[in-house]
């Protein structure tokens, strides 16, 4: 690839979206960026990035976005990896009086936001948001971290069940997006990316490093889904609402979806 061309493919580099893109650069030859969530947003909106594995939050963010559907990192009951850890059994989200966010992740921050609003009835503007880790009564944290700490400690709140118990509908964490026209045959490496990445679940599981296989296993296999079809499509749609509600901002939270380049052209002519 040359160095002036711009990257084709971004993602996370969590392990939950490992699936999706472990065989893209074997399909596509083409390289996957792998930053976190703030970093791959910035990269997006620089037009360094094609198409992305975005958070959520992103979509509302730059309204140049359009979704890509069929895939996604999706939960629908407990995540695993999208915890608020507590200092101690008694701590909860109905009492937390200071809580710190996980910079990585501004999805995240939303949906633990909407889950104090809408479940616990909590008042945004009375909590503490704490900069300060160590002096917080409850911590966000996300991703691969969140799966190693919760091996320390045992107190937390998953914020997929939360969702889940609120809404019954699930939750999408990120799902590809792009500001322009994709190519079929590009649109079909996402595809055979994520069947050849589901089939993979076991080799993902034992070739990571990070966490013991049979763990990781039931991470990937049951806590995490990737196809975003009607009822995750409906669960974007209310995590969106919420988030504009919440933030009190103007977004454009309707759902616009990508088209397909060489479709696009058949039709004009």
């Amino acid at each position: 690839m040359k160095s002036n061309h711009r990257i084709l493919f971004g993602s996370v580099p969590y392990l939950n979206a490992t699936p999706l893109v472990s065989a893209l650069e074997e399909l596509s030859g083409e390289r996957v960026l792998l930053a976190p969530p703030a970093e791959l947003h910035e990269a997006m909106a620089k037009n360094q990035v094609s198409i992305a594995l975005l958070p959520a939050v992103s979509y509302l963010e730059d309204p140049q976005l359009k979704i890509i559907p069929g895939s996604g990192i999706i939960s629908h009951g407990p995540v695993q990896s999208v915890l608020a850890f507590h200092r101690g059994p008694s701590i909860n989200l109905a009492n937390s009086e200071s809580i710190y966010l996980d910079p990585n992740s501004k999805t995240s921050h939303q949906l633990l936001k909407i889950i104090l609003k809408q479940k616990y009835q909590r008042e945004l503007n009375e909590i503490n948001w704490s900069p300060n880790f160590e002096k917080a009564h409850s911590y966000l944290i996300i991703g691969d971290q969140a799966l190693l700490h919760r091996q320390i400690n045992p107190y937390f709140t998953d914020l997929g069940t939360e969702w889940d118990k609120l809404t019954g509908v699930p939750f999408v964490y990120a799902c590809w997006m792009s500001k322009t026209e994709v190519e079929p045959e590009t649109l079909s490496y996402l595809h055979s990316a994520k069947l050849m990445g589901k089939k993979n679940l076991a080799k993902i599981s034992a070739e990571q490093e990070m966490i013991d296989p049979a763990i990781a296993f039931e991470y990937l296999s049951k806590s995490i889904q990737y196809h975003m079809g009607g009822p995750e499509l409906i669960g974007l749609k209310l995590f969106l609402d919420w988030v504009a509600e919440i933030k009190e901002e103007a977004y454009d939270t309707s759902l616009k979806f990508i088209t397909e380049a060489r479709r696009a052209d058949a039709v004009n002519l």
